[in-house]
Formats: C-alpha cells, sequence, structure tokens
C-alpha cells in the first residue's frame, strides 16, 4: 500500500485585500500538488474579503479574526493548521503551479537536518516584470539584510517552535525575526533558483515598502535588540550602516520633479537621522528647496 502524501497547509492572511485575494486563493488550488489545504486568515478586512472567501465553500477554510496585524494573524494560522509542511501566500501573491510539488521534493530529499525551509527565485509582475534571484542561504549575508520572502515551504514541526513577533516595532523585519529566531535553534533555509512565486508590484505596495525603507533603521535595531548573541559588535554596526544606506537610496530614487514640498521636507529629515555625507545632505538640501529634477549625490 503506497505511503500517504504528507499534507501541505496553504496559510493566506488577508487584510482589505479582496480584490486581489481570488488569483492567491486560485493559485494555491491549482497546485500539482495532490494533498494540500488552504486556510484564508481574515485579519478584520472591512472590504469584500468575506465574500470571496465564502464563494469557495468547503474548497478552503476560512478564519474571520479581530483586527490583530499580520504576525499574529500568522500565528493563528499555524495553529490552525494540520499540515505536516506549510507555506504562508500574502493576499497579493500567487504561487506557480508546481511550487509546492517542487519545494516539497527539494526539502523532503535534504539530508540535512538544519535546513527547516525551502525559498526561490520570485517573478515580480504588474508595474515591473523580472526575476528576482536570492542568493543561496547564509547567515552571516542574512543578518546583514533579509533576502527570503515570507513566501517558503516550510516544515510545520520547525516553524511552530517560533512564533512571529508581534511587537509593532518589529513589523516591518516580520520576516527577518521570524528567521533568525529560526537561527537561534540552529535551523536555517535552502535555495530552489527557479521563479516559483509571482510578487505582484502595484501602487499599495509600493507605498508600503518605500515607508519600510524609512523605518528600517529602527527596525533593523529592533532585530539586533531581539537577538543580541547573533551579531557581534562589527555585525551590528554593519546592519545599521546597510539599514542606513538603503534608507538613503530610496530618498535619492525619490527626488523627482513636482514631488510635493512637504513630502521634499520629510525625505530631508530622513536623510539627516541616517547620517550622510555633506555632499549627500546639499544635494537634498537643494533639491528640498528647489524640487527639481533628480540631482546627483
Amino acid at each position: 500500500m503506497p505511503t500517504p502524501l504528507p499534507l501541505v497547509s496553504v496559510l493566506i492572511p488577508c487584510y482589505n485585500y479582496g480584490h486581489f485575494l481570488a488569483e492567491a486563493v486560485d493559485s494555491a488550488l491549482n497546485q500539482t500538488y495532490p494533498n494540500m489545504e488552504i486556510l484564508v486568515l481574515d485579519d478584520a478586512s472591512t472590504d469584500n474579503t468575506r465574500q470571496v472567501a465564502e464563494s469557495y465553500g468547503n474548497r478552503i477554510r476560512y478564519f474571520a479574526l479581530p483586527h490583530s496585524g499580520q504576525p499574529a494573524t500568522l500565528n493563528t494560522g499555524l495553529d490552525q493548521a494540520h499540515g505536516e509542511y506549510f507555506v504562508c501566500l500574502d493576499a497579493d501573491n500567487l504561487l506557480k503551479p508546481d511550487f509546492v510539488e517542487k519545494t516539497l521534493a527539494c526539502l523532503s530529499s535534504c539530508r540535512d537536518p538544519s535546513v527547516a525551509f525551502v525559498y526561490t527565485a520570485r517573478q515580480l509582475f504588474g508595474t515591473r516584470n523580472e526575476v528576482v534571484h536570492p542568493p543561496a542561504y547564509d547567515l552571516a549575508r542574512l543578518k546583514l539584510r533579509n533576502f527570503i520572502d515570507i513566501c517558503v515551504l516550510a516544515r510545520a514541526s520547525d516553524f511552530r517552535t517560533v512564533r512571529y513577533c508581534v511587537e509593532k516595532n518589529l513589523a516591518v523585519s516580520l520576516d527577518l525575526d521570524f528567521f533568525l529566531s529560526l537561527a537561534e535553534q540552529g535551523k536555517g533555509g535552502m535555495l530552489l533558483d527557479e521563479p516559483l512565486t509571482c510578487y505582484r508590484i502595484h501602487g499599495e505596495s509600493f507605498t508600503s515598502r518605500a515607508t519600510q525603507r524609512y523605518h528600517h533603521v529602527k527596525n533593523i535595531q529592533a532585530v539586533i535588540q531581539r537577538h543580541p548573541a547573533l551579531y557581534s559588535h562589527l555585525e551590528k554596526s554593519a546592519a545599521i550602516a546597510e539599514a542606513r544606506n538603503r534608507v538613503r537610496l530610496a530618498i535619492i530614487h525619490n527626488r523627482r520633479p513636482g514631488r510635493p514640498f512637504t513630502a521634499r521636507l520629510i525625505d530631508l529629515g530622513y536623510l539627516v537621522a541616517t547620517r550622510p555625507a555633506f555632499n549627500q545632505l546639499q544635494d537634498q538640501f537643494r533639491y528640498t528647496l528647489m524640487g527639481t529634477a533628480p540631482l546627483p549625490s
């Protein structure tokens, strides 16, 4: 008698993304791997999320939750999932049809007990169309800057020992904090370098990413404080320097003609906080006053 295939749970947290939700659910239902359950975790959405989810009937499991943010919502999903393996899929993103089949085969064939999850390359779609190839798993590199998306296939037994942190000052670095918590338990990941996830680039996500970049220094400092044993003094300095540089690059990218003066002034304040070189500060100050075309930094 053949061995039953392990159950894979797909967790889809959703907050007011009802207009994207059906595509995400369909991408989970259309997997080539047959033994799956899909959980839609509604974080008290005020749009049509419930109606979209309920239209699938018993093909999915729907949970209407009190509004508590993505970390707490995912923790609820971990508690409710029945699978031996699970995947976290944002409601505005998609899985390629063979994502589960290929990542599960990769993880199942791995003989390294420290490997708890598999992550893949990402296909960007929407306002950008390109493939992003992350580096192979390397903890030293990960501590400087997260390169792993939340959408991984993982062993539930490993992930359930670590909870997503619900501290508000870690909202931007949720994924990094989680993967570092796993690292503290001797667990890491493995790259399958194929574009098996589809990451949607749209106006709402762009606004969110811009805000995240501005607060990245504060968030990486909070991550370091939560994982002091993982960071040497030099690594702390390097991670903060990398975060400051990412903020500077985001601000320089925003130097567009016609940007409102208030927005330019806010950018200037964020730049000052990164301790920029004098010429970078001078260029930003000119742009703030004049609002002309992008200036060299």
